[in-house]
């Protein structure tokens, strides 16, 4: 009895130990890639999404490990990558050219915005001594507007610039591409036994890691159809209705519009507004249409597709997603619309297992 407790003891020293050491190297090797973890973490989350489509493509191919990696990754680029780097660019020549025409519709044009100012500084006029502010100009209206025009106008088209040359970044793009792909290949090849190690290594017992981790995947992919693809679907239907009310620049506002269905703000918030600028310029049918595609049709896309993409115990609550997405852009960059989500994922999974083991704890007691 009492070797099997000192057995034990020692059982467990060693475990912490190992614990420890794993921690320890674990976090030298997280900082040791730090300046490529994203590309890790993008490889993780494109390996979790897209190992359904593996293994059929494995199974095509006869079983042909290779072939198929080589085949998902090709269709990954193909299908996603490929099409995001083309709307990137188009969407940045856009938003060039229609800064461009506002700096030059404002120095060409000879609106008078006289009774504008007047009424301003009526305004400005009633505010209480200790509030009073220096009254406006048509001048002073113009110069602000270019001093905010000119230096957005020329970050685009030198970010445009970079992205056409390749520049500099021709040669990290490169590398991360490379990373990329070797990790995700990896992934795909070793999908269930990198599942092994994390459960081996995990705490808890099977059934737990295996609800775990079944959860976490489940909601990634939940999170995936019912973000991305519902706001794919909105921003698209909302480009064609974009087209036929005449409205310029539609891939700029196909792409905001879709960009805010992901936050989750909503197209609404684009298509509502170019309604109405539509009616106020005189285009009359071509706003209501546009204020109706929107009230009658796209805003109930959601409420369509979302129950059938998503499972309700995968539905989190849009305030958190909200948050999640952006805070991810405020700390990751342009990827956070991604790794926001997921994380919030993660840690909800958690938050919520945690609860049941410890409702299933109390019962036990």
């Amino acid at each position: 009895m009492l070797a099997n407790i000192s057995h034990s003891n020692v059982y467990l020293r060693n475990k912490r130990f190992f614990y420890l050491l794993i921690f320890l190297t674990g976090a030298s090797f997280l900082w040791l890639i730090w300046n490529y973890v994203e590309t890790v973490l993008l490889s993780i989350l494109t390996a979790i999404l897209f190992h359904p489509l593996y293994l059929k493509i494995l199974t095509w191919v006869r079983g042909k490990v290779l072939l198929a990696t080589t085949l998902t990754i090709l269709a990954i680029f193909l299908m996603v990558l490929v099409p995001l780097v083309v709307i990137i660019l188009f969407t940045a020549a856009q938003m060039v050219a229609i800064i461009s025409d506002i700096a030059h519709f404002f120095k060409s044009s000879d609106l008078s915005v006289g009774e504008i100012v007047q009424l301003v500084n009526s305004l400005l006029a009633n505010l209480p001594p200790e509030l009073a502010i220096t009254p406006i100009t048509e001048q002073s209206i113009r110069s602000s507007i270019n001093s905010l025009i000119q230096p957005a106008s020329q970050f685009l088209i030198n970010q445009l610039s970079n992205i056409l040359s390749l520049g500099v970044n021709f040669i990290a793009l490169i590398v991360n591409t490379l990373i990329f792909i070797y990790v995700l290949g990896t992934l795909f090849t070793n999908y269930e036994k990198v599942g092994q190690i994390l459960k081996v290594l995990s705490p808890f017992d099977p059934a737990t890691d295996d609800l775990y981790f079944k959860r976490i995947i489940a909601m990634i992919e939940s999170m995936a159809k019912g973000i991305f693809i519902i706001a794919i679907i909105q921003g698209l239907l909302s480009g064609i209705f974009y087209w036929i009310a005449g409205v310029p620049y539609v891939l700029f506002w196909i792409v905001m519009a879709t960009f805010l269905s992901i936050i989750p703000v909503g197209s609404g918030f684009v298509t509502l507004p170019l309604g109405v600028y539509s009616i106020l310029v005189g285009n009359i049918w071509q706003g209501v249409m546009l204020i109706l595609a929107y009230v009658f049709f796209i805003s109930l896309i959601d409420n369509v597709l979302r129950p059938k993409l998503v499972s309700k115990d995968a539905q989190l609550p849009e305030s958190l997603i909200l948050l999640s997405v952006l805070g991810g852009i405020s700390t990751m960059g342009f990827f956070g619309i991604i790794y926001g989500p997921v994380i919030l994922t993660i840690f909800y999974t958690t938050v919520e297992l945690y609860l049941k083991f410890a409702q299933q704890q109390e019962k036990n007691l």
